[in-house]
């Protein structure tokens, strides 16, 4: 076997490695999953309430209500996940180390959301609060692309790419928002869920 052979053959070891690893990822999708239809509907309900002028407490109640309803099912959703990871013998330190990083995201976002509008650094009415959030799920879900697959990587694009136009078209940020956070949350997602429950499938 000459130097070009092994090093095709070293390649596809590799390669088969990568892949195996990514099967042995319980990515807990349906969790992204809940968080992206949350965060889809919370943007269209704000949107709502914003072009009619409804008190901007309404927007804090909307939030509140889906955050802690969106916590209390991912916590059930996350006691499933963790007897299921350790049933099947699922690559734990990947699992854990995506699970860190949306334990730092979702903090950092809770306390500018709640520190931001009482320093007056901005305000619900204002685009800010969704651009924060957008941008953290943007980092989140990129950050799962380069753990596990090239799905959330483009979801995380397509979520900073919402961003922008959210900026952009200010009046109907919330729609915006909406779509890209909530699609490149989910379709991601769902897209990892069905991978995974194939290999599940596969290795019963």
């Amino acid at each position: 076997m000459n130097e070009k052979d092994k090093a095709i053959e070293d390649l596809k070891i590799i390669r088969n490695i990568i892949d195996r690893t990514k099967e042995a990822i319980d990515p807990g999708a349906s969790i992204l999953i809940l968080w992206g239809i949350l965060v889809f509907i919370g943007n269209i309900i704000t949107h709502f309430i914003l072009i009619n002028k409804i008190s901007s407490n309404y927007i804090g109640y909307t939030w509140w209500s889906i955050a802690i309803t969106g916590f209390i099912i991912s916590m059930f959703m996350g006691y499933k996940i963790g007897l299921r990871r350790y049933k099947y013998g699922f690559n734990h330190y990947i699992s854990r180390q995506l699970a860190l990083v949306w334990t730092i995201i979702i903090p950092t976002g809770i306390v500018w959301t709640i520190i931001g509008p009482h320093f007056n650094i901005f305000t619900y009415e204002s685009a800010s609060v969704s651009v924060l959030w957008s941008m953290l799920y943007s980092i989140g879900i990129y950050t799962m692309g380069i753990f596990y697959s090239k799905e959330f990587l483009f979801g995380g694009i397509a979520i900073f790419l919402g961003t922008i136009l959210s900026v952009i078209f200010i009046e109907i940020h919330c729609i915006i928002i909406g779509i890209f956070t909530g699609g490149g949350t989910t379709i991601p997602a769902i897209i990892a869920h069905r991978r995974f429950n194939k290999n599940l499938r596969k290795n019963k």
